[in-house]
């Protein structure tokens, strides 16, 4: 891939013609470098890349707002707070014009946005927008994708943190069920193994599938959020510690959606290849 893009890259200098074959070239050499570990080489790419699509095609093309989203992912993990949101905030700008389609790349914009709320411990904020997300989800992926299952994880996350452990405890449930029913790797995958960590800790909620605590009752439904404030929340009582642990592990563990390139060989999977919150 490196000594393909080196080839394609002479010939665009040299004539200065195809800048979306390049940026497509570009795109898939991102997912490359990022699966290396070379995260600001990666993020170098796909920066180039948008540039390159924006003269081209325009700020409003479908291929710009996943380009904006893919670099959103990999600012993240690079902890670049301010551009990572910039990021976000074009793809889903682009994905709500385009619209009818786009919803689920929509879904994954809002699942972004929302870490780097999280990280910046804004966390009712990010609760609106992962409520938005996965309603998103819910509505056109469907409840059993690991699009779905990954944004119920960040919500459990969230709320975790703001000590609601009786309502992430569910959702930490749902999210390891849905990795282990739909993963090859199925209670071994790292996304089903963290949800059932934090599932431990909420305390009280049984962790088996068939338990009829859970298959009597769903978790919760949050359609509209509802308004929030530092002063209403309400915290359980003697869970403050394992509350700290939930919060204190949101740094590491809330994944944002990446959406593949366009060109180039396939690229790993959204959800298990991510950074988290």
């Amino acid at each position: 891939m490196e000594k393909a893009a080196s080839i394609y890259e002479a010939h665009h200098v040299l004539n200065g013609e195809h800048p979306v074959e390049w940026a497509n070239v570009l795109r898939g050499l991102a997912t490359v470098q990022d699966a290396m570990g070379n995260l600001e080489d990666c993020a170098d790419s796909y920066t180039e890349a948008l540039e390159l699509l924006g003269g081209a095609c325009g700020k409003d093309h479908l291929d710009y707002g996943e380009v904006s989203l893919n670099l959103s992912c990999i600012e993240l993990r690079l902890n670049q707070l301010d551009d990572a949101l910039e990021a976000c905030k074009e793809a889903q700008r682009v994905f709500e014009l385009i619209g009818e389609g786009c919803e689920p790349q929509l879904a994954s914009a809002l699942m972004n946005t929302a870490v780097v709320y999280k990280k910046r411990n804004k966390n009712n904020r990010a609760f609106s927008l992962l409520v938005q997300a996965c309603e998103v989800y819910k509505q056109h992926t469907g409840e059993d994708t690991v699009e779905y299952a990954l944004c119920t994880y960040n919500l459990a996350m969230v709320l975790g943190s703001m000590q609601r452990l009786r309502e992430a405890a569910p959702l930490f449930q749902r999210c390891a069920s849905i990795y282990e029913r739909s993963t090859p790797e199925g209670r071994d995958h790292p996304q089903a193994k963290a949800a059932r960590h934090y599932l431990s800790l909420c305390g009280d909620v049984a962790e088996a599938e068939n338990d009829p605590r859970h298959t009597a009752e769903p978790p919760p439904s949050y359609s509209a959020p509802p308004p929030l404030s530092v002063d209403d929340e309400t915290q359980v009582e003697g869970a403050a510690d394992v509350a700290a642990d939930v919060a204190a592990a949101a740094a590491a563990v809330a994944l944002p959606a990446e959406v593949p390139g366009a060109a180039g060989p396939p690229s790993y999977e959204e959800a298990s290849s991510s950074p988290t919150i």
